[in-house]
């Protein structure tokens, strides 16, 4: 996901440089391509990360209310 000339600017309005700190290493269109696929692939992980534990949790739930349902019965 790209952030827009917007975003960019408040980003940088909120950035604090360092005058005496090190100029970063200029990336490649390829490489900045890499980076900005890598962050989205992350972003998806983390998404379907919370999509399994509340499939867990939903699971936990229903076993619970079986159990109980069955105990009723006995």
């Amino acid at each position: 996901m790209m952030q827009t000339n917007e975003e960019e600017d408040l980003v940088n309005m909120h950035t604090w440089e360092d005058e005496n700190a090190p100029e970063s290493p200029q990336l490649s269109e390829v490489a900045m391509l890499y980076l900005a696929q890598l962050k989205e692939l992350q972003k998806q992980y983390e998404q379907e990360r919370i999509k399994l534990q509340r499939l867990e949790m939903s699971i936990r739930g229903f076993n619970a209310a079986l159990k109980e349902e069955l105990e009723k019965g006995l």
